[in-house]
């Protein structure tokens, strides 16, 4: 999928993609990407070892290691710029998309609500 052609999602419609609902996707997002991650289930479903991802924007979280709920960016959050972050930080993210990229499909853009 383009990035022109790619759907738009707030950090509020991605909280609906959770997993909560098993009749939509599982979607997360890193560096303004929105991944399905749907095929991985196990992990990121209800119940999973990284559920806590599901439906939010994991930018921060990757960037600085951590699987702490409390910092993830609430759904009435802009989207996280890997811009403000080191260069060491900004490095962490990107493996972890690359990682994603390998795996899941880019579904979509991480845009801020208006």
């Amino acid at each position: 999928m383009s990035n022109n052609q790619a759907e738009e999602y707030t950090l509020k419609r991605l909280s609906e993609y959770n997993g909560e609902d098993e009749s939509k996707p599982i979607l997360l997002g890193i560096n303004h990407n929105v991944y399905d991650v749907t095929p991985g289930a196990k992990f990121y479903g209800k119940g999973g070892s990284y559920s806590i991802f599901a439906g939010r924007d994991c930018t921060h979280n990757f960037a600085i290691g951590s699987v702490n709920k409390d910092d993830l960016p609430t759904a009435e959050s802009d989207p996280v710029d890997l811009k403000t972050y080191s260069e060491d930080q900004q490095q962490a993210a990107r493996n972890w998309e690359e990682r994603l990229s390998q795996k899941y499909n880019v579904v979509g853009r991480l845009v801020k609500a208006e």
